[in-house]
């Protein structure tokens, strides 16, 4: 094979291929739309939303929080770019001054230490190693002694771990009476897990305890008292019974002696 060949038979292959290819039907023209269809006219419909000034989006920040620069956090948790961002649309309404994750944890948890503080019961929450992570003022009292002496400490220091050690352990809530010679203190105790913590409820039944047994006591007292009026009662009933006989005895002899007297 020569390579004239080769260039006839490529020539060859080309022609066959544009002949076929003008014998082919050639396609529709596509047809073209009138001027007026591709003309529209649309009103102008800008928003003109308000904008604030710098004094309105500093009142906005400090409704939740934010009083200076150090306290806009940017985190985007809200869905706004920033905390001025998000100031802004809750100034045009389209969002509210609680969208702040960041505030509304540290309000959830100020509100929960104002509940915790405010309680009249004590309140003491340990870790899984029974180290005191939280301690309420009601139970500082009980147990006697200053927050910072409590904290970190291990909760053998100030009583028995031995419920709080069972509820870690079976994950369920336990509801027992204790004393506290040291302190003389009786409580009712609520304890429970909450997540990798114990938390441990102390109402002071102390005075409630010292008035039913003074109660008992007086109950003790009255029937004792009761039993010894009966039995003096008795006493006296058995010996006036006795001076009674005795008189009736002496009565009986003198009136036979007397009817003796009379029938002579």
């Amino acid at each position: 094979v020569t390579k004239t060949d080769i260039y006839s038979k490529k020539q060859k292959l080309l022609d066959f291929y544009h002949r076929i290819r003008s014998q082919a039907p050639q396609p529709e023209p596509e047809p073209s739309l009138p001027a007026e269809y591709l003309h529209r006219e649309f009103k102008a419909r800008e928003l003109n939303l308000p904008v604030p000034d710098e004094e309105q989006i500093r009142e906005i920040l400090a409704q939740s929080g934010k009083f200076s620069p150090e306290d806009e956090l940017n985190c985007g948790a809200c869905g706004y770019g920033s905390c001025r961002e998000k100031a802004v649309a809750v100034f045009r309404g389209h969002a509210e001054p609680q969208m702040c994750i960041p505030y509304m944890r540290k309000r959830a948890e100020s509100m929960s230490n104002l509940v915790l503080n405010a309680m009249p019961n004590g309140v003491i929450i340990a870790d899984e190693e029974l180290v005191i992570v939280e301690i309420n003022p009601a139970a500082i009292k009980m147990f006697g002694g200053k927050q910072s002496k409590f904290i970190g400490e291990k909760l053998n220091a100030i009583m028995e771990p031995t419920e709080f050690q069972r509820v870690l352990k079976e994950k369920r809530m336990l509801k027992t009476d204790a004393g506290y010679l040291k302190n003389n203190l009786i409580t009712r105790q609520i304890i429970f897990p909450l997540e990798n913590l114990v938390v441990g409820i102390f109402i002071d039944v102390t005075k409630e305890f010292t008035q039913q047994n003074e109660l008992v006591q007086v109950k003790t007292q009255t029937i004792e008292r009761a039993e010894e009026v009966i039995k003096k009662q008795m006493t006296v009933a058995q010996e006036i019974a006795g001076i009674l006989g005795e008189t009736t005895a002496e009565t009986k002899t003198l009136l036979n002696q007397l009817i003796k007297l009379m029938q002579n």
